[in-house]
C-alpha cells in the first residue's frame, strides 16, 4: 500500500519499539503526524 499523496510518507514498523525509535528520527520537525497503529507485540511483566 502507497501514501496516495506525495507530500505524505508512509512507514511501516514490525514492533512499537521501532515504530517509537523511527518517530522519533523522521517526525523531529514535522507540523502534523496522522497515525493510525495496532500495537501487539507487548508482553506482560508477571
Amino acid at each position: 500500500m502507497t501514501a496516495p499523496i506525495e507530500k505524505f510518507i508512509q512507514i511501516q514498523t514490525n514492533t512499537a519499539h521501532e515504530m517509537y525509535e523511527t518517530l522519533k528520527e523522521v517526525c523531529i520537525n514535522a507540523d502534523v503526524l496522522i497515525m493510525a497503529a495496532a500495537v501487539s507485540d507487548w508482553t506482560p511483566l508477571q
